[in-house]
């Protein structure tokens, strides 16, 4: 019955207009100019170590800092937030919702991938798509901590991919009460391609610089191996994904990790009340009309499709750098209903 109300709630949530920022017109500038606009954010973190099954671990940080001072019932809902690829807790999307959730009393729960948050993990492997049991560790790590708050996740790009097959593969078992995902590239393999030609390969060769300067940072210690002689050879991402994601994720090649880790496959599962945000003009993204109507015809997820907002941007606002962050107000107000 809970989740069938829940469900209610996600149908009968009414976002408001986004109209995007005059002075941030298009899904490139709304892309960058959200980034550098969220990019100077600042808040106080309470850090955690959870230590996965494998030996490794995740931090997580958590706001606000001072979150043990209060009794655990006196939190409305607890917020897990996932961010995107070499994105951290220090994100300016996590920081300005984990910021906006508190003001409703939601506990946030920031979760730094493997190898992110500003310390290497312990496994020569780097974070991937496919790393849904170390969501589920958080999940049930609070679950249990918490057992009567209701609990929450938001997961961003990469990490909203994350979050939809953690949704799809545990069905009705999640002890998640409901889920947001923005800019997700719903099929991996067609969002890599979409990156990889015109002025998209831009973004490509911004986030292979920091995935190979995370590689060479891993090589200063012996205790580390990756399976390549030279991380000058990676050009891409997806050169990346072929030699180093795949092999030390357990992935036959990059074929094998995107086809085996695209949100599209699990959105038919899903069976947690989830809303997710979308922009055409999001410029990481390859828009495919079976897979928007695949997601249509589930019953759990909600899909708000917007003209505008590019990649994680949505950002709005009458006065040039004074923004309006349409994107956190929208997803706290939902969390907030859902709660």
């Amino acid at each position: 019955m809970e989740k069938d109300e829940t469900l209610t709630e996600l149908n009968a949530f009414e976002p408001s207009d986004f109209e995007p920022a005059w002075w941030l017109p298009g899904g490139h500038l709304q892309t960058i100019g959200g980034w550098l606009c969220r990019h100077f954010t600042g808040i106080d973190y309470s850090r955690e170590k959870l230590e996965l099954p494998d030996g490794d671990f995740l931090n997580l940080d958590i706001h606000p800092s001072n979150y043990k001072a209060r009794r655990k019932e006196a939190y409305r809902a607890i917020a897990v937030l996932v961010h995107g690829l070499e994105g951290s807790s220090r994100s300016g999307y996590i920081q300005q919702l984990a910021s906006r959730l508190t003001k409703e009393n939601i506990l946030t729960v920031a979760m730094n991938l493997r190898s992110c948050g500003g310390e290497m993990n312990d496994k020569n492997r780097f974070y991937c798509a496919g790393d849904s049991d170390d969501l589920a560790a958080v999940v049930d790590w609070y679950a249990n901590s918490f057992p009567n708050t209701p609990l929450l996740a938001a997961g961003f790009s990469l990490g909203g991919v994350l979050l939809l097959k953690y949704l799809g593969e545990r069905k009705e078992n999640t002890k998640l009460k409901a889920a947001a995902g923005v800019s997700i590239p719903l099929n991996l393999d067609l969002g890599m391609q979409q990156i990889e030609t015109g002025f998209p390969r831009l973004y490509n060769k911004y986030f292979t610089h920091y995935l190979r300067r995370k590689g060479r940072n891993k090589l200063k210690s012996d205790r580390y191996q990756l399976p390549v002689e030279s991380l000058n050879e990676l050009d891409d991402i997806r050169e990346f994904d072929e030699r180093i994601t795949a092999p030390l994720c357990g992935y036959d090649s990059a074929r094998d990790y995107y086809s085996s880790c695209s949100a599209n496959n699990f959105i038919p599962d899903i069976q947690t009340p989830t809303l997710l945000i979308q922009a055409h003009s999001d410029p990481l993204i390859a828009w495919d009309q079976s897979i928007l109507d695949q997601v249509k015809t589930s019953r759990f997820v909600r899909l708000l499709e917007l003209n505008e907002g590019g990649h994680m941007g949505f950002v709005a606002g009458k006065i040039p750098l004074r923004p309006h962050y349409w994107l956190e107000e929208e997803l706290t107000r939902f969390f907030a209903e859902v709660c």
